[in-house]
């Protein structure tokens, strides 16, 4: 397992980020993809605008606000750019840390022994 999260931009007001890599086993235990601490001026939420994802196919990535509190499950190919955004202070506990979680599913079917992915996210910052 690889994979590494890249920063494009980081205003004070939105960031955009990238997350490619790749599985040769399921990702079981959820890794922090973003942690809000990292950015600029260090926002207390998200507002999450849109996602847009193209995963190997078979494979299936999950994103969660905090283990077991689901973001958005992801298969295949595709983007998705929601009515209502995705705001952590809606959407996430209130024990939310502050982070963006992945795990990993099917990583072993069809042919190949390594599933690769690429996956970002625009979002506003709430402070």
């Amino acid at each position: 397992m690889a994979f590494q999260t890249r920063i494009l931009s980081d205003s004070s007001k939105n960031v955009k980020i990238q997350v490619r890599g790749f599985f040769t086993e399921d990702l079981v235990e959820p890794a922090v993809v973003l942690d809000l601490d990292k950015l600029t001026s260090a926002p207390r939420g998200l507002r999450i605008d849109s996602f847009w994802w193209l995963l190997e196919e078979k494979m299936g990535i999950r994103l969660w606000w905090s283990p077991g509190q689901l973001l958005l499950p992801m298969e295949s190919r595709n983007a998705f750019r929601p009515d209502l955004p995705f705001s952590s202070t809606s959407l996430a506990s209130d024990s939310w840390d502050r982070k963006i979680w992945m795990t990993s599913h099917s990583i072993n079917s069809g042919i190949t022994k390594s599933k690769y992915f690429v996956f970002g996210l625009d979002a506003e910052k709430q402070v």
